[in-house]
């Protein structure tokens, strides 16, 4: 009744217990084709999400965290909360695992993704094609990565919650 690795937000805290926090990821970067003039020319993050025809690649159901989620909301009218996009134009909807979204990258089905920079660094290194074809750029105005948390039912109850904080607390050390 519990997940690992997860995001704390407002809705999942209106029905999830979350741990302590964990682990805390490195920011967020944007992936596309090397030599994107779009990106190159961008000096935030906000700068490339509000390009109208220039298509993000999200994964369904997927947070992004806080601030990439307000921002593709604000400006390419999707929450992850739904599996429907309103503007396929804008907004390249998948389930495919990380590989499969930076081949769709390469592909041409999508003009870019966010990812993890760790993710990133190790994905990057598997594939002669995404060190070919990939660039990734940080912007500025994403603020530092994510804390991951275990988010468990409320049926779990407090007792186990302190005993999974407990042994966080312990490996912290």
């Amino acid at each position: 009744m519990c997940t690992i690795f997860a995001y704390k937000n407002k809705d999942r805290e209106s029905y999830s217990f979350f741990s302590e926090p964990y682990y805390s990821e490195k920011r967020l970067v944007l992936v596309t084709l090397k030599n994107s003039e779009i990106v190159n020319k961008a000096r935030t993050l906000e700068d490339v999400l509000k390009i109208e025809d220039f298509k993000i690649q999200l994964k369904i159901g997927y947070s992004y965290g806080a601030f990439a989620d307000h921002l593709v909301k604000k400006y390419k009218n999707y929450s992850n909360t739904t599996d429907r996009v309103a503007d396929e134009k804008k907004i390249y909807l998948t389930s495919d695992d990380i590989t499969g979204m930076l081949f769709n990258i390469v592909r041409k089905k999508a003009d870019y993704m966010l990812i993890n920079a760790s993710e990133f660094e190790y994905f990057y290194k598997l594939e002669k094609e995404f060190k070919q074809n990939l660039q990734f750029k940080l912007f500025p105005d994403v603020p530092e990565g994510e804390k991951r948390y275990f988010m468990c039912s409320y049926k779990v109850g407090d007792d186990f919650m302190k005993k999974i904080n407990k042994v966080i607390k312990l490996l912290q050390k």
